[in-house]
């Protein structure tokens, strides 16, 4: 789902190979870019009980994520 221009929320699965039991998760992602640097800093975060959850995963109840993309040059970005 598209909330604005900045925030998504998106809905994901992970298939395990036996024995190991399939996931899914919900995550909320922002973005949010700083003018004068250039600076892009991704959140995610976990929106467990966003959708109900089914019998063929197990749920992901807690996950986040934080990305920091900094321009070094026009070719060059570094990644945190």
């Amino acid at each position: 789902d598209q909330v604005s221009l900045n925030e998504t929320i998106t809905y994901g699965k992970i298939e395990f190979p036996f024995p190991m039991q399939n996931r899914d998760f919900i995550t909320r992602t922002k973005l949010r870019q700083d003018q004068r640097t250039g600076e892009v800093t991704i959140l995610m975060s976990n929106l467990p009980d966003y959708l109900p959850k089914t019998r063929k995963y197990i749920r992901i109840p807690k996950l986040a994520v934080q990305w920091q993309l900094r321009p070094l040059s026009a070719n060059r970005v570094e990644i945190h």
